[in-house]
């Protein structure tokens, strides 16, 4: 009897969870996944996190940029120097593809067990 109930209120913290998640991020992790499944959707999230005004080059202020031929890099249309949408992380150096590291960040983020009873404060 305790596991149903167990359950039941998991759904429903999930379903809150679901509707209270910040504007842009996924509510679960079918969501997640739907969502931010590969390295393309997940690019512009995370350039968008570096830049929240939009990209702006470090160089030389352009605001424009384009896919360059490396895994994740792009090129300012402005100067041509190169950046990635990683960069000045900590997942900057990994080999691990961004999907998997929002699942990693969505997990930790989202479960008790890993974060702590205050998890639900943040």
């Amino acid at each position: 009897m305790a596991r149903k109930r167990e359950g039941a209120r998991s759904k429903s913290k999930a379903r809150a969870a679901s509707q209270n998640a910040p504007r842009g991020m996924a509510g679960n992790m079918a969501e997640l996944i739907e969502r931010f499944g590969t390295e393309e959707a997940c690019e512009p999230r995370m350039i968008g996190l570096g830049w929240p005004g939009g990209f702006e080059c470090p160089r030389c202020g352009h605001r424009e940029y384009a896919r360059a031929s490396g895994r994740g890099e792009f090129r300012c249309a402005g100067c041509g120097r190169r950046f990635s949408a990683t960069g000045g992380t900590a997942i900057a150096h990994t080999k691990a593809p961004l999907a998997k590291w929002f699942r990693a960040a969505f997990t930790a983020c989202s479960d008790a067990r890993v974060m702590g009873p205050s998890s639900s404060q943040w």
